[in-house]
């Protein structure tokens, strides 16, 4: 079975967070675009009103909402209008069960009793007990239940007086049977309206029973020949409402009050409805012709966006199609090009503290450094201290500003001067003199900056179009948003989705390494193929242990320093040893690429993850260090400052 290769380090940006945070914005802006709205502490499984109008003009209604409670909620408000102005509401009862996870009830219905109502249960509280009070000035029953949380069917019967409106022609019921006060959804609503047909009547639909709803689409209205109308609604959403509206021949309404109770017994009525109606289908309809213009708007915005993301892509992210096309190298990717250089371009010119871990490791490959595996002086006897050591060569110099850099750091700083340095005097320095190392580290890392943009390894075309594309993503993601707002329809957040993670893709890979560049890279994957399927029989290329060592840094940056490592070992025994030189290539190759196993100390990791460790540790320890002493530094100041003004 062959070695699982690393994953290559073509994946330049974090798309996922990228286009997550989109989606948070978009869904903020969503959030605040519906005013009004509130947490809800329990749901609304099922609705069933029946309401009877009588012949004296008043309305009798019985509601039954099935409710699903969370835990600590002990009570529900339940705000009763949308009735003409002139209207009384009179509770005649409320009844309460009990309901199982199968929204069935789960025990006989309980009438509750009525209690006076307290002004502060307004916001909380409430007596305690069983029971229900009606707050008048509002028009809110509030219900309230010894045990917190769980389902409840509660069923509120109540009188509206003067609930329908007299007309000289017709009789109007406009009530809106679910209010927009409600912070939960109501599901599975339906509201069987009964009108008070004499016996000799008949319903004509259309002619003298009409019946219109507003409120939700998906809703339905039906008038029957037995003079009852059902609304039937999926779902009314927090903050919307389902509103009936019903004329039916006023001569129906045979026991009216007399006096002020309907004061507009004289007037006409019928063809004010209609107009009224007529304009709320107008409205509907443009309505629903501006949400149709808004999702082909968006449609099309989506698709010319895209079309801009690919052209961006092929004609400025697409790779360089390379020269070199082999599967395998096994020498340097580049000639005199040093290794940090080439992980700067292997990871798209991010900084790593890899480059400087394989600085040292090319140092010692050059000869400039000698790696041992020993005994750090000084451990207690009875419990040694294993630690690699550096030592510089004096004889070996190099003129690479890189190499040099590192040398002083590593030995002029770290060491102190010394010609020899422990893997565990990195951690002591760091804590010792963090600002010293953090600026020394900073330091070299901006002259591998400036060394990698003086080789224009990565075409500015590219990056700046990856801005544009992602900003063109979010302008995407915005504008349906607010068509899904203003229309109702998903639809539109469906292109948002799609449009915006093909322009955070494309837009990812729209940076792209100039010709030079992507030579080189072609390289560096075939020397990863390589260094991976040493294995296998595919790799053919010799092993050459004079080179092994240079190739050392680069095992290390592709991610290539695994089990695999252990066939190229073997081939390396398998030579004969041709020099001292290549003596010492195997053995720095072995300690620092490869894990060991029998040493008296137990496992030991290759050095150069011991080296990465500890400097990222150094680093980080350093950091904190310099964050710390600058909080101490700010309160000790505010502190000075607050004597100073005291003593003033």
């Amino acid at each position: 079975m062959a070695p699982t290769r690393p994953v290559s380090q073509n994946l330049r940006v974090p798309v996922v967070v990228l286009f997550a945070a989109c989606l948070a914005i978009a869904a903020s802006i969503v959030a605040f675009a519906q005013p009004g709205k509130a947490f809800a502490d329990y749901s609304i499984s099922k609705v069933s009103i029946s309401a009877q109008v009588e012949t004296d003009g008043s309305l009798h209604v019985v509601e039954q909402r099935t409710f699903k409670f969370d835990e600590g909620t002990s009570s529900i408000q339940w705000s009763l209008g949308g009735f003409p102005s002139n209207t009384g509401i009179e509770i005649n009862s409320v009844r309460m069960a009990p309901v199982g996870s199968d929204g069935q009830m789960a025990g006989y219905p309980q009438v509750l009793k009525s209690v006076p109502f307290v002004l502060q249960w307004r916001d909380s509280g409430g007596p305690g007990s069983d029971s229900y009070s009606y707050d008048r000035t509002w028009n809110n029953v509030h219900v309230f239940f010894g045990a917190e949380g769980g389902g409840r069917l509660i069923e509120l019967d109540y009188t509206v007086e003067n609930g329908v409106t007299a007309y000289a022609d017709v009789g109007e019921v406009r009530w809106r049977f679910v209010g927009d006060s409600w912070a939960a959804a109501s599901e599975n609503v339906t509201m069987s309206l009964a009108l008070p047909l004499p016996s000799q009547a008949a319903v004509d639909p259309g002619d003298n029973v009409r019946a219109w709803g507003h409120g939700p689409s998906g809703g339905t209205v039906e008038v029957n020949e037995d003079g009852s109308i059902v609304y039937a609604i999926p779902n009314v959403g927090e903050g919307e409402y389902a509103e009936a509206h019903v004329v039916f021949p006023s001569d129906w309404l045979v026991n009216l009050p007399s006096g002020d109770a309907q004061p507009h017994r004289t007037e006409m009525r019928l063809s004010s409805v209609l107009s009224e109606e007529g304009a709320w289908v107008d409205q509907a309809s443009r309505s629903h012709m501006l949400s149709l213009a808004l999702i082909a708007g968006c449609a099309l915005l989506c698709a010319a966006a895209l079309g801009v993301g690919l052209w961006a892509y092929f004609r400025y992210g697409r790779e360089y199609e390379p020269r070199f096309k082999d599967d395998y190298w096994n020498d340097e990717p580049e000639r005199g090009t040093h290794p940090a250089v080439i992980g700067r371009l292997w990871r798209w010119d991010r900084r790593s503290d890899d480059d400087f871990v394989a600085t040292v490791m090319h140092l010692d490959a050059i000869g400039a450094l000698d790696i041992r595996l020993g005994e750090r002086p000084g451990a207690d006897a009875s419990n040694p201290d294993e630690d690699y050591l550096l030592t510089r060569v004096p004889d070996v110099g190099t003129s690479d500003p890189l190499d040099r850099q590192a040398l002083e750091l590593l030995f002029g700083k770290i060491a102190g001067g010394a010609g020899a340095l422990w893997f565990g005097q990195i951690g002591e320095f760091g804590k010792k003199h963090p600002q010293e190392l953090v600026d020394a580290m900073d330091s070299w890392q901006m002259l591998l900056s400036e060394k990698t943009k003086a080789r224009s390894f990565f075409e500015k075309k590219g990056a700046q179009w990856k801005i544009r594309l992602f900003v063109l993503a979010g302008v995407v993601v915005l504008a349906t948003v607010a068509a899904w707002t203003i229309s109702g329809s998903t639809v539109p957040f469906v292109f948002a989705l799609a449009s915006g993670a093909g322009l955070l893709f494309l837009g990812a890979r729209c940076e792209r390494r100039t010709s030079e560049g992507n030579e080189i890279c072609a390289k560096c994957k075939a020397l990863r193929n390589w260094l991976c399927d040493l294995p296998e029989s595919g790799a053919t290329l010799p092993v050459q242990k004079r080179s092994i060592g240079v190739l050392s840094p680069y095992a290390f940056l592709f991610g290539a320093m695994d089990a695999a490592l252990v066939a190229l070992n073997d081939r390396l025994r398998e030579e004969p040893v041709a020099s001292g030189e290549g003596a010492r290539a195997e053995r720095s190759w072995a300690l620092w690429c490869m894990s060991r196993e029998d040493t008296s100390f137990g496992p030991r990791n290759p050095a150069a993850e011991v080296m990465r460790a500890a400097f990222d540790k150094a680093l980080d320890d350093a950091h904190g260090a310099l964050s710390a002493g600058k909080v101490a530094s700010d309160a000790q100041g505010d502190e000075g400052s607050s004597m100073g003004e005291r003593a003033r």
